[in-house]
């Protein structure tokens, strides 16, 4: 007899892991009844397998099953489903269930409304070990119902789910909203107004909006809100809807509705802008009307007056308030232009008695155009046929901010068109067709930056390398042919050489 238990019992366990093997998971079950994800074909919900987790989610109705083994919740996991008929017959069977000090198996049930509000239509509250089959007559087509399972004492279980009797139904897309109603025109002294739409069919939730933003409720099941719109100007009220199977995605389109406020008002509003990096000469001005004077503000900055000066860059909130209750929230962004900064390539003389050294500049950030003034009154981006000796330039940008920069050539010890960068580094091959490789004869770990430059002062290549542990290989097959310039930024230091592209 025994023996008999045991083949029955090692039967069905195959026979459940079997079906966990073949099943569908189209989604997580919901860990509360308010999440429960909404299944809206049969073929979901037919062979659909879930795990019980070992986690603690007492969730479910407490007690489990008033009408059948009461029960206490432990991990429970929910699913939701429409009614399509109303004989219905959904079979739970379980497979893998681990004992947890002593107890094992599942308890499951389903239910109409979400806990404490829920209505029992089919449950056991008593721990089983095999399929359990949930059966009633009592279903309302269209109606949303909710099939809960719990783990006894809250073990891992596997379950999956078998239809055998009724079907499941897939809502049709909710209705047109109809237009929405409500007061279009306030003052910030109006209160809470409300806004309404007439009942949509189909619809179950409402999602508000509010310039774009959440109001009320995320998933509110009523078609109406109450606002309290205190800040002047003009407001979008936006309404969408969705139920069980369709989204806000889905048709139909969103109603929308403008709304007027009269309150605090701030008109010709005056930005004085930063002109060059790091300035603190920006000012804020504006002026006010509307509501009831007097007014009062108060800066971010901790100052109290209607305007604001001797400002660096940044964002400034403004809080006006009038004689009443109303008050206006604003944000005054004050920008400034990049960093001007002057990047010289200092490239050394082929040899101590040649006078080929070159200072190329490249300008960046500030505000464009700019003009540039050398030491020698060139006014161009590159000096060539330089002897040694220093050399500094002072470029303006159209805001009249300055950079000054200088830059040494020195004598060069070779005679040819490859400059070795010093004794750490070697630059091969020379000349280069395709790609030119940069080795660092004692590799550390600190980044280098790495730029190619034209003999016109053009920046052709630029690379940034994490470390110099191994060698740096760079394609420049796409320049042409000529002489070109690579400087090397590493270590605080910053070493050039030509070289000759094929």
């Amino acid at each position: 007899m025994l023996q008999t238990i045991a083949a029955i019992f090692i039967l069905v366990s195959i026979q459940s892991q079997a079906l966990f093997g073949q099943c569908n998971k189209p989604f997580k079950p919901g860990n509360s009844c308010e999440t429960a994800p909404v299944i809206c074909s049969v073929g979901d919900l037919d062979g659909y397998c879930t795990t019980l987790q070992d986690v603690v989610n007492p969730s479910g109705p407490n007690p489990l099953c008033l009408s059948s083994g009461g029960g206490v919740p432990n991990n429970t996991a929910w699913i939701g489903f429409v009614a399509g008929s109303s004989n219905m017959a959904i079979e739970v069977i379980p497979g893998n269930c681990l004992d947890v000090g002593g107890n094992t198996g599942f308890q499951t049930g389903i239910i109409t409304g979400c806990p404490p509000n829920s209505k029992e239509i089919v449950c056991t509250g008593t721990c089983v070990n095999a399929p359990y089959l949930l059966s009633s007559q009592n279903f309302v087509p269209g109606k949303l119902y909710y099939l809960w399972i719990d783990g006894c004492g809250g073990p891992f279980c596997d379950v999956t789910i078998d239809m055998i009797q009724g079907s499941i139904q897939s809502s049709d897309p909710p209705g047109s909203i109809g237009n929405i109603n409500g007061e279009n025109h306030l003052t910030c002294t109006s209160g809470f107004v409300t806004y309404s739409v007439p009942p949509v069919k189909g619809a179950t939730s409402y999602y508000w909006t509010l310039d774009g933003l959440s109001v009320g409720d995320i998933k509110k099941d009523t078609n109406s809100i109450s606002l309290q719109i205190k800040d002047a100007g003009t407001h979008l009220l936006c309404v969408d809807v969705a139920n069980y199977c369709h989204d806000v995605t889905s048709l139909p389109a969103q109603k929308c509705f403008q709304i007027e406020v009269e309150g605090i008002l701030l008109t010709d509003t005056t930005l004085v802008p930063l002109l060059c990096y790091g300035d603190k000469n920006g000012a804020v001005g504006f002026e006010v009307s509307g509501g009831t004077p007097p007014y009062s503000f108060q800066w971010s900055t901790g100052d109290t007056t209607s305007s604001i000066s001797n400002l660096k860059a940044g964002k400034y909130l403004l809080t006006v308030k009038d004689d009443s209750v109303c008050s206006k929230n604003v944000v005054f962004n004050l920008s400034q232009p990049d960093s001007l900064e002057l990047i010289l390539y200092i490239f050394n003389t082929s040899g101590p008695d040649l006078l080929d050294g070159k200072s190329i500049l490249n300008v960046v950030g500030g505000t464009p155009p700019y003009k540039i003034l050398w030491s020698t009154g060139d006014s161009v981006n590159v000096l060539d046929k330089l002897s040694p000796g220093g050399y500094c330039v002072t470029v303006t940008d159209f805001n009249d901010c300055v950079k000054y920069e200088c830059g040494v050539v020195e004598k060069g010890s070779g005679t040819g068109t490859n400059e070795p960068l010093c004794s750490d580094w070697k630059l091969f091959p020379v000349p280069a067709k395709d790609y030119l490789y940069l080795q660092h004869l004692q590799p550390d770990n600190r980044a280098v930056q790495l730029r190619i430059v034209s003999a016109e002062g053009k920046e052709m290549v630029r690379r940034h390398e994490k470390n110099t542990t191994s060698t740096i290989p760079l394609f420049i097959g796409n320049l042409p042919s000529g002489v070109y310039y690579l400087a090397v930024f590493h270590d605080s230091k910053q070493l050039y050489a030509r070289f000759l592209k094929q």
